[in-house]
């Protein structure tokens, strides 16, 4: 037992072992009267599980003092945690009872071996865990060990967290500078990242978009609020499937009938109106291929088809009564004369085809088409729908005769036209009707529309003594003629008040564009020229003149009533409606 001084007292014998600089012994052994033992090391006793008091039953009777001295000696003490910021913070004096996992072990130091330079207290400070062994077979033992692994892990989640940015519900209260600065970055970089895409979008709006004055701005705002009674049905339904269609992925969209039928209509127009407001993006609008899936539903040819028959068949078949009395018109429009080669059916369409060869041949088969027949059907509360077309360059009565009888008709006023009503007189100068050949119970009635009939009015009265030069109208001993009013318009020019506010050049010099204008012709056929003319040629030389618009004025009243109290509000009684058969 050389080296370890013994101490004695009633109950207990203490072995000591000291080892310089310190003032407390290293090793103790502590032995009581039943020979029970117990060993501290620096005065931190070693932990119950340890293996020397298991290994020996904590009692002297299964060892002697000299073997376990020796196994004391050649154990190594724990050198306990690396000591840093970190482990010190969180260390705890085993003075007090904490939540702390480490403890400080301060080992004091003989004051003959304090440095000179050093404080008035010196000692060795030791960090461990809690359940520290301090005996063990190597520098630190398994507690400490795992705990220095743990502290490890714990270290570098803390340095990670250390330089991650805060997240945006993050308290800053509570968190370290380096976080801050990293947070402040983060965003720094992001803020650039945003302005440089907003310089970008700024740019291409710039360069794509189409400038909105304040006005409309206001009215495109207002209807996208829905505007109440001032949206229209067809400005609504609009609207609510461009909200939709903008929801909805490009791949995926379903179009609304009324929306293909609107595009329709546009593109039928115009393609490149329609091309130009798809391509803008203001609008989102079907694509050609969709809306030619649409406009094909059979191949498209000259003449009546069965497919399109049937079709209008299907649609009129739940009619009744007076709803089966419809109105099929014709008239012919201006198309451009070229040839195109149908890769399908290997043929040039373009020629005259009035779906006769007889009619063909007649009429110069081997010509390019000019115009286009066509042959409406107009339902009393459905759509015009168009029955079938032939392709013509000047039609004639006899060629429209063989079709006239698979549609009843109502035409213009075209010179084709009336012969082709004079081919079903019977000795009469007057043809207004026929009997039907389909239902002879019936009779098929002639009549031009009053939009047509205005429109060759007034041509008639630019031909009259100016224009083509065609003939110069007389009655009563006055010409009637455009060049009446064409004074009165230039002379209403130089006047501060006009007379004719609503008269402009194209209403004097008719072009032909001009001349397929109906509201050109209502307002050169009104009763506000036929006053200004009787104001202005004081003489009567104009008299005529303005009697023909007078009259042409009233017929349009008579044949434009359109509601039956409308002869009340505007306090003329030619727009009362018609109650009886001989109403004038």
């Amino acid at each position: 037992m050389k080296g370890w001084p013994e101490t004695e007292d009633e109950d207990t014998v203490v072995l000591e072992f000291f080892h310089p600089p310190y003032t407390l012994p290293k090793l103790a052994l502590s032995v009581a009267t039943g020979l029970n033992f117990s060993v501290y090391v620096y005065n931190w006793f070693l932990p119950d599980s340890h293996p020397i008091y298991n290994n020996h039953k904590r009692s002297l009777k299964h060892t002697t003092i000299s073997a376990l001295m020796s196994t004391l000696e050649g154990a190594e003490i724990c050198e306990g945690l690396t000591k840093d910021e970190h482990t010190n913070a969180m260390c705890e004096d085993p003075s007090r009872l904490g939540s702390s996992c480490l403890v400080r072990h301060t080992i004091p130091i003989e004051r003959k071996h304090y440095e000179e330079d050093g404080p008035p207290f010196q000692a060795h400070v030791f960090i461990r865990s809690e359940n520290c062994e301090l005996l063990c077979n190597d520098i630190l033992c398994a507690s400490c060990m795992k705990q220095e692994r743990s502290l490890g892990k714990m270290k570098e989640s803390n340095a990670k967290r250390t330089v991650e940015p805060l997240k945006s519900n993050t308290p800053l209260s509570g968190s370290s500078k380096e976080r801050l600065v990293a947070t402040v970055q983060k965003q720094r970089i992001v803020c650039k990242e945003l302005e440089g895409r907003i310089a970008e979008l700024e740019k291409e709006i710039e360069r794509n978009s189409i400038p909105i004055d304040e006005t409309m701005e206001k009215d495109i705002l207002a209807i996208l609020a829905d505007g109440g009674d001032k949206v229209t049905p067809h400005m609504k339904v609009f609207w609510e499937q461009q909200r939709k269609l903008l929801s909805m992925p490009k791949f995926g969209r379903r179009y609304h009938p009324h929306i293909i039928r609107f595009c329709l209509s546009v593109r039928a127009k115009s393609p490149a109106a329609y091309g130009e407001l798809q391509d803008s993006g203001i609008l989102v609008l079907p694509s050609e291929r969709t809306l030619r899936d649409y406009r094909n539903l059979f191949k498209p040819r000259a003449g009546f088809h069965p497919e399109n028959i049937e079709r209008l068949r299907n649609q009129t078949s739940q009619y009744f009564d007076i709803q089966r009395y419809v109105i099929i018109s014709f008239d012919d429009m201006k198309i451009q004369s070229k040839l195109v080669f149908d890769k399908h059916s290997i043929e040039l369409i373009g020629f005259v085809d009035l779906g006769e060869e007889e009619l063909n041949v007649s009429s110069g088969s081997s010509d390019v088409a000019t115009h286009a027949q066509v042959f409406f059907v107009l339902p009393s509360e459905e759509d015009i729908y168009t029955l079938g077309y032939f392709l013509t360059k000047d039609v004639t009565s006899y060629q429209i005769m063989p079709l006239f009888w698979k549609a009843v008709s109502v035409s213009d006023g075209a010179s084709p036209n009336r012969l082709f009503y004079e081919l079903h007189a019977d000795f009469v100068d007057v043809v207004n009707y026929t009997p039907n050949l389909f239902a002879p119970g019936r009779n098929i009635s002639f009549f031009s529309d009053t939009p047509h009939l205005l429109k060759t009015t007034r041509n008639c009265l630019f031909n009259s003594g100016s224009g083509k030069h065609t003939w110069e109208m007389w009655n009563n001993e006055q010409y009637m003629l455009l060049d009446h009013i064409a004074k009165l318009y230039y002379s209403d020019l130089d006047s501060g008040l006009h007379q004719l506010p609503k008269l402009t050049v194209d209403h004097i010099i008719l072009k032909s564009y001009s001349k397929m204008k109906v509201s050109l012709a209502v307002q050169v056929l009104s009763n506000a020229v036929a006053q200004a003319l009787e104001h202005h040629y004081s003489s009567g030389e104009a008299g005529e003149t303005a009697r023909l618009c007078k009259m042409m004025n009233d017929f349009f009243d008579c044949m434009n009533v359109r509601s039956t109290t409308e002869h009340q509000k505007k306090r003329n009684a030619l727009l009362a409606p018609y109650q009886r058969g001989d109403d004038e």
